[in-house]
């Protein structure tokens, strides 16, 4: 049975706020199911496709930018780094370029911002008009085929003026996270070339280390080659000795026993010759 997750559970595993997750919900059009009393509830493919979501936004990318490819998002996570950057740079430059297109599209007549959609529908031709006059009253509304009223007016103009500060705000958050995007991006660049130098010292610190026990070892290795060569012959020299002083006794006693036997041969002639005489 698939496991159910409440929004705190999952808020906790995305690692981010509530708050966020139901933004994301709405922004994106995600299908996140209900129970009964009409709590949210999350599926473990709800929390892949989240932490796919924010990882996806940390990279750089628009929410506008992972709505177009929130139902493709795990080929997206398939790619690699490079063609990731490729796809954000796109899509971000899509999303800001649809977003300058309906900045443009607002009407500037003297100093007034009116948007296209704001307005009259009708064959009615607005006219502002500047007129010298002292005071706020200075600005005359003029309208062509039928009056809208002064009321109209204001509530036209409140809601011109408001459409080109939310476009400049977007305009900056879109400005800012590239920034930021950039800055995360170099920094990634630098941490890596951090590393990279890091782990080169200490290689050559662990492969000089390495070196300084090998010489080390070659050097005990020699002296106790010399030493057991400097035995060996010392050891040598002594059996030659022995055997040298061996040789000598042997040939001493060799010797003895010639005499011996020489004085012994005498005896026997001497007493042979007594015996015939």
């Amino acid at each position: 049975m698939e496991k159910k997750y409440s929004i705190s559970d999952a808020s906790r595993q995305v690692e981010v706020e509530n708050h966020v997750l139901r933004y994301w919900e709405e922004e994106l059009g995600l299908n996140i199911h209900r129970n009964s009393k009409g709590h949210r509830f999350y599926t473990d493919r709800d929390i892949k496709i989240l932490r796919d979501v924010k990882d996806l936004k940390e990279q750089g990318f628009l929410l506008k930018s992972i709505k177009l490819i929130i139902h493709d998002i795990d080929n997206v996570r398939k790619m690699n780094p490079n063609e990731q950057y490729k796809l954000r740079e796109e899509l971000n430059q899509k999303i800001q370029d649809e977003e300058e297109n309906n900045s443009n599209k607002a009407k500037t007549v003297n100093g007034f911002m009116i948007s296209r959609s704001q307005s009259v529908q009708t064959d009615n031709v607005v006219q502002l008009e500047n007129k010298n006059m002292s005071g706020a009253a200075g600005q005359v509304l003029n309208i062509q085929k039928g009056e809208l009223g002064q009321t109209a007016f204001k509530q036209g103009e409140q809601r011109s003026v408001a459409v080109p500060s939310e476009e400049k705000i977007k305009r900056f958050e879109l400005m800012l996270r590239k920034m930021v995007a950039n800055v995360v991006e170099e920094g990634q660049k630098e941490s890596e070339q951090r590393i990279s130098d890091n782990v080169s010292t200490k290689l050559m610190k662990e492969i000089n280390y390495i070196m300084m026990q090998k010489d080390e070892m070659a050097a005990k290795q020699t002296k106790l080659l010399e030493e057991i060569l400097q035995k060996i012959q010392s050891q040598s020299l002594e059996e030659v000795a022995a055997t040298s002083q061996i040789k000598q006794l042997k040939t001493k006693e060799k010797k003895k026993d010639d005499k011996k036997d020489k004085v012994k041969e005498k005896g026997k002639n001497k007493r042979g010759l007594r015996i015939f005489g």
